[in-house]
């Protein structure tokens, strides 16, 4: 038995000479545990890691609830579609979702069966923090049909929306809610259109459309102060039958909107399927037609490109041959209409979301990215896609398949 360890550690002994020649490594010190490398940190949920993400509906028919209401789940997605996450699920559909500029709080519109049976849209605020939302309409009558895209104010502390007094009598409302105590009030009374209110650069004053009364095919741009719901006009169209959202330079001093001529005004000829793009000088009170007013234009936003020059997005309808309905396409131009571009093709079935009610801000905060909807080519539903303002590096960010994804929007979780 001694003769055997002899010869092991003769073994050892030639091994670890040889170590020497041929050069391999010293054999490492002996380290105690406190100078191991240490695990790496768990990842953080997207909803508390700080950045820029995009928050998203998925309207899932398949787990349906009793009645007609489906489930919809409430998702949050990195920019880059590396990660997405579920923020909570919601028992019925959901209209609208926007989160707010402070990254703390989502508005969601969602449908709820009243007594009768009959849906209601109501207005839920979410918490990102505390993972709980809170229906704000449930304690008021003429808050139960909300109808548009809600707003928020420029700090996050209140949400601006449009809410049916009557489910059989089109008067719609402007009201606020504080975002602190979920607290309703009516802030503007009169009666407007089914259009949601865009707020000024100044976040002072919110842009809503309004019917003139007694007077045909006449609509107004009106300025509320979003404290006291005072009203000014400032701007009267005639000739229109549908008005769209107000789109805002950076200084305020031109909007932009679509609108829908009647016959009379229509110089498309009468009878022509049309939404114009229009844009208002304030200080002249004087309107320009831009882009062919045969082709039907949305406008969505207005934005800042990598140059530093302000842009419009657009959305183009086309009649193309072979096609039963229009396709849609997305597009920006100068704020003359000049220096059109499509950033799609027609190929590629993209899209803006909407057009309104649906309000939907497409263009990041830092107008570094767009999201839009494209429609998968075997699956036939849509995805949402996320591409440079110029039209490059597209990425999908939702994926899946046999899904309809709905309303979106930008969030940034602060640091």
């Amino acid at each position: 038995m001694l003769e055997k360890f002899k010869h092991i550690g003769f073994l050892l002994l030639a091994l670890f000479i040889l170590s020497g020649v041929t050069g391999c490594p010293d054999r490492p010190e002996d380290k105690s545990p406190d100078d191991e490398i240490p695990a790496p940190e768990p990842e953080l949920p997207i909803c508390e890691t700080p950045g820029l993400h995009l928050v998203y509906t998925v309207n899932d028919p398949r787990l349906a609830t009793l009645g007609n209401a489906d489930n919809a789940h409430v998702l949050i997605a990195e920019s880059d579609g590396s990660r997405r996450e579920v923020l909570f699920t919601f028992p019925g559909f959901i209209f609208h979702t926007v989160p707010s500029p402070t990254g703390t709080h989502i508005a969601v519109v969602g449908s709820v069966p009243n007594l009768s049976g009959t849906d209601e849209r109501h207005l839920f605020i979410y918490d990102i923090r505390t993972g709980r939302f809170r229906d704000v309409s449930e304690g008021g009558y003429y808050t139960r049909m909300v109808t548009t895209s809600p707003v928020f104010t420029r700090d996050g502390s209140a949400v601006l929306f449009i809410s049916r007094r009557a489910d059989d009598y089109p008067l719609y409302n402007i009201f606020r809610c504080e975002i602190s105590s979920g607290q309703v009030r009516g802030l503007y009374t009169q009666s407007v259109e089914e259009v949601p209110v865009e707020l000024t650069p100044d976040g002072r004053h919110c842009i809503a459309v309004r019917r003139v009364p007694d007077r045909s095919g006449v609509r107004e741009f009106i300025s509320i102060n979003i404290e006291s719901g005072a009203e000014t006009i400032i701007h009267t169209f005639e000739n229109v039958t549908k008005v769209g959202p107000a789109c805002m330079t950076s200084d305020g001093g031109t909007i932009f909107c679509d609108l829908k001529p009647s016959d009379e005004g229509s110089s498309a000829g009468s009878g022509a399927r049309s939404r114009e793009l229009w844009s208002i000088n304030l200080e002249t009170d004087t309107a320009t037609r831009l882009l062919d007013p045969a082709t039907v234009t949305y406008i969505y936003q207005v934005f800042i490109d990598s140059g530093g020059s302000e842009r419009l997005l657009l959305r183009r309808q086309e009649d193309l041959e072979g096609e039963d309905t229009p396709i849609a396409r997305i597009a920006t131009c100068l704020p003359d209409g000049s220096d059109f571009r499509y950033l799609t093709e027609a190929t590629e079935r993209s899209y803006l979301f909407g057009p309104p009610p649906k309000n939907t801000k497409h263009i990041s905060p830092d107008n570094s990215l767009i999201f839009y909807y494209s429609q998968d080519p075997v699956f036939k539903h849509e995805d949402i896609w996320v591409m440079s303002p110029d039209g490059s590096n597209p990425v999908n960010i939702s994926n899946t398949a046999g899904y309809g994804e709905g309303s979106a929007g930008w969030i940034q979780i602060p640091y």
